[in-house]
């Protein structure tokens, strides 16, 4: 990284993410579909409430 001013300018790009995240949002708009038009319920919660 170098200073110039007083802004940091990194030399390196983020790591790129081998991962294809769009069958996951596929899922995430069919369960969204099936919860609205149908009133299927998503599964419960593995966390708890924040409180």
């Amino acid at each position: 990284m170098a200073c110039r001013g007083r802004h940091l300018v990194a030399f390196f790009r983020n790591p790129g993410n081998d991962l294809n995240h769009y069958p996951l949002l596929r899922a995430l708009l069919v369960a969204l579909d099936r919860w609205v038009t149908s009133g299927v319920e998503p599964p419960p919660s593995a966390f708890p409430p924040d409180r």
